[in-house]
């Protein structure tokens, strides 16, 4: 009897101690599903409820990859590259997304993609050559290299030195 009782005692209490992770994962879920929507605002809404999760919503990561490559909507992609910053989670898949991202068509997504990348800081390391071209070839706008000081501030202060060297006119332009 006794042993019956503690039982029923024990699954009592670990479902009181599980529901809400259970409930958060329900959610996570059903976020990433809308931020999949072509209904744009169905799809922002989603992404920035999983943003603000941050750490919590890492389960989404591998959707919202997918939403900031392939949603037709700009904006919705460029939240998307917000979020996986947010998040920051799963950087050895996370990272390489966001270097690609480097390339979208929109600035927008090119911004946040960057910004993003500052985010994992040193983790980013890899994404640095890359940052440094998006930044000499304008494509993303940060006057003061704030994203590459993040990952890498002596790459940063050494892109800053040479980006006024081209700007005074010091140095012929590429």
């Amino acid at each position: 009897w006794l042993m019956l009782v503690s039982s029923v005692c024990v699954l009592i209490l670990s479902a009181i101690l599980l529901w809400p992770t259970w409930r958060e994962y329900r959610k996570v879920r059903k976020l990433s599903a809308d931020s999949m929507s072509h209904d744009h605002w169905v799809a922002r809404g989603a992404i920035e409820d999983l943003t603000f999760m941050g750490p919590r919503a890492s389960s989404a990561v591998p959707t919202l990859i997918r939403v900031m490559s392939e949603h037709p909507d700009s904006f919705t992609r460029f939240l998307a590259a917000e979020s996986l910053g947010a998040i920051h989670s799963y950087p050895d898949i996370v990272i390489p997304s966001l270097t690609s991202a480097l390339r979208d068509e929109n600035d927008d997504v090119r911004e946040g993609a960057a910004h993003a990348l500052g985010l994992f800081g040193p983790l980013a390391t890899s994404a640095v050559p890359e940052l440094v071209a998006a930044l000499r070839e304008h494509r993303i706008y940060d006057p003061d290299a704030e994203c590459l000081r993040m990952i890498d501030p002596e790459v940063a202060t050494s892109f800053l030195k040479s980006r006024e060297h081209i700007d005074n006119g010091l140095v012929p332009k590429p």
